[in-house]
């Protein structure tokens, strides 16, 4: 048996650890079944995280069986990229009530992207509907957008450790999750809105007045983890544009006694820190090259903070930092690989 056609017990022993969430069913031993087929390539989908944002999971998928979630945290991951250069869709979310939770493709990809033309039509209209809803009239909105926006949500700021601040709305109840999907190290809600529509005017003030990005790059995040502020800066930074928001909001007409129906939103200033952020583990880290979508590796993950992996190598204590975004849709041939040399280094230039 070729070397990659055996994984010899690292890849599987990291997932038969901390069984995969799934509906699979244990044997007669009452031990759960590898869901993990080292015969077969790998492709990773994407980072999810759970409603209190903090565990994290990691989507997978192997031919064309149904993707599934293992533990993110002890994930070995021996490969090396397939010599095809093979990519794959890596779906998308259900976001109507007849989907389910997470849709799987198997079309190639638009060039550059992760997602085929069809699942990007679709979540970019989702996207686009939930965003712009407050510019159309209610008749015109769809009725699966309607149950979205017709709920309580949040108005953030999240800070990222390298002190950038974007301004960002959620629902309520996947608020914490959110800020975990996005990365944030530090966050604030700073306001709360009846529903979806309001909100997102909110924002769209927020940004055109104050001049606060609703994005911040998988780049910066990373320089972020590898030269962080102080954490006591993020949090006047956080501080001061908790009260710039709050000022504009108070010049909204009526809105001085907190909360009116004419708008429907309060002015709130709840904290929120990545669970987790006090180990260690996140002190001292090394950027990691080559990139991990080239050549062949052997990592171990550590921990996550969105999509951003502080992974370690077998055999070594150095952790290093590296956005696993990089891989989503990709190939991975499975096996004892004889990895690429790593150059360490401190800083991203």
């Amino acid at each position: 048996m070729s070397p990659l056609a055996s994984l010899g017990g690292k890849l599987i022993q990291a997932m038969t650890s901390n069984p995969p969430t799934s509906s699979r069913t244990a044997d007669a031993s009452g031990s759960l079944p590898n869901p993990i087929d080292p015969a077969l390539p790998l492709q990773i989908v994407r980072v999810e995280w759970d409603s209190h944002g903090r565990a994290a999971e990691v989507r997978v998928r192997q031919g064309d069986k149904p993707s599934l979630t293992v533990p993110a945290e002890g994930l070995h991951l021996s490969y090396r990229i397939a010599a095809s250069g093979q990519v794959r869709c890596v779906g998308r979310p259900g976001f109507r009530a007849d989907e389910p939770g997470y849709v799987d493709c198997d079309n190639p990809p638009q060039r550059p992207g992760r997602i085929c033309a069809r699942c990007s039509i679709i979540e970019a209209g989702f996207a686009s509907s939930l965003h712009h809803a407050h510019n159309r009239s209610a008749n015109s909105i769809d009725r699966d957008v309607a149950s979205h926006l017709n709920r309580p949500n949040a108005l953030y700021l999240a800070g990222f450790r390298d002190g950038s601040i974007k301004v960002g709305t959620s629902t309520l109840p996947r608020r914490d999750r959110r800020w975990a999907e996005q990365g944030a190290w530090r966050a604030r809600q700073v306001a709360e809105a009846a529903d979806g529509i309001i909100v997102r005017e909110i924002e769209d003030a927020v940004t055109a007045t104050l001049g606060l990005t609703q994005s911040v790059s998988a780049v910066r995040k990373v320089a972020g983890h590898l030269k962080p502020i102080a954490e006591e800066a993020l949090e006047a930074t956080l501080d001061h544009w908790t009260e710039a928001v709050h000022r504009l909001l108070s010049a909204v007409p009526d809105l001085a006694a907190d909360v009116t129906a004419a708008t429907g939103i309060t002015p709130t200033d709840e904290s929120w820190s990545f669970p987790g952020g006090d180990e260690s583990v996140w002190h001292t880290l090394y950027a990691y090259s080559p990139p991990l979508s080239q050549a062949s590796h052997n990592l171990i993950i550590e921990r996550l903070c969105g999509r951003i992996a502080l992974f370690t190598k077998p055999g070594s204590q150095d952790v290093f930092v590296a956005d696993i975004g990089q891989l989503y849709g990709r190939v991975l041939e499975l096996g004892d690989v004889e990895p690429n040399d790593v150059l360490v280094q401190d800083s991203l230039f």
